[in-house]
Parts: structure tokens; C-alpha cells; sequence
């Protein structure tokens, strides 16, 4: 599992780097770029059935982290940056949620809807780290949207399938 761990974080890496450098904001060569972007989401289309099983520790750890900026009121190593308790809140929710929903897929048989819900779910890791790197703002709200799309996507797989049809697929 901690191999698995190790790939989607290095997906992250890759697919944001190759982003970045293909967008002209590393010295590197474009092309080099877009290669690393390509690779990178090779990897993750084929390998998403491995990666998609230590999402629910990931945002397990998102959760705890949330708690902790919920009783210190402020970012995590951060204490001059004060986190508003609705946001605190929102933020742990919505991990605790992932966490769960996530969770739910561990022994399952993934189906494309559910690959393309763990694929949104890296494209907002991957979109959160570009648009720190190249500084762009007001990406919060578009990626958050994106987040709870892809969650809602297994929520509805997970939950709707079993209420509709009485059997889990």
C-alpha cells in the first residue's frame, strides 16, 4: 500500500510539473513538459485501480489535520494565518466524507464512473499544486467544486446503486 501511496503522490509531482513546464514557467523545454504530462497521465488512467486504495487515508489525515485547525483556529504550522471556523469545519466535513465514501470502494470492482471520479479527484490535487506554482488566484472555488463533483460521483455510485437496485456493483 505505501508503494501505492508513493505513486499518487509522484502522479501529483509529475502531472503538475509537466504542466508548469509546458505552460513556459520552468526553464526546461516545453516539449519535456508535455511528455511529462502525457506520461504522468497514462500512469494514473492504468494505475487507478491501485492509487484510488490510499485515498481514504489521505483524506483521513486531511480530517485530523482539519480537527487540529479547528481547535487552534489557525493554519497547521502557521499560527499567523487564522482559519475562520466555518471554513475549519467545512474543510473537516468534507474529508471526513471523502475519507468514508472512499472507504467504501476498497474491495469493490471500480467501473468507469468510478475511474473517472478518482481521476477528477487527482485532477484537483494536480490543479491545486499548478495554480500554487505559477500563482494563480481564485483557483479555490473552482477546485473545491471539482472535489465535491468527484465525491459526489462515488457518493451517488456507492449509495443510489444499492437503494435502486438492491445489489452493490
Amino acid at each position: 500500500m505505501a508503494g501505492w501511496f508513493f505513486l499518487f503522490l509522484l502522479l501529483i509531482v509529475v502531472i503538475s510539473g509537466g504542466i508548469a513546464t509546458g505552460l513556459g514557467y520552468s526553464p526546461r523545454p516545453r516539449p519535456l513538459g508535455w511528455v511529462l504530462f502525457v506520461a504522468g497521465v497514462g500512469v494514473g488512467v492504468f494505475t487507478v485501480d491501485r492509487w484510488a486504495k490510499v485515498l481514504p487515508g489521505i483524506f483521513g489525515i486531511a480530517t485530523l489535520n482539519g480537527l487540529i485547525i479547528l481547535i487552534s483556529g489557525h493554519a497547521l504550522n502557521q499560527p499567523t494565518i487564522q482559519v475562520p471556523r466555518l471554513i475549519g469545519t467545512l474543510f473537516t466535513v468534507v474529508m471526513a466524507g471523502a475519507s468514508f465514501i472512499t472507504a467504501s470502494f476498497a474491495d469493490r470492482h471500480l467501473t468507469t464512473a468510478d475511474r473517472a471520479a478518482y481521476l477528477g479527484i487527482l485532477a484537483c490535487f494536480v490543479a491545486m499544486l499548478v495554480c500554487v506554482m505559477t500563482s494563480v488566484e481564485g483557483w479555490e472555488l473552482p477546485v473545491c467544486i471539482g472535489f465535491i463533483a468527484s465525491i459526489a460521483v462515488l457518493w451517488a455510485r456507492r449509495f443510489l446503486s444499492v437503494e435502486n437496485h438492491g445489489v452493490q456493483t
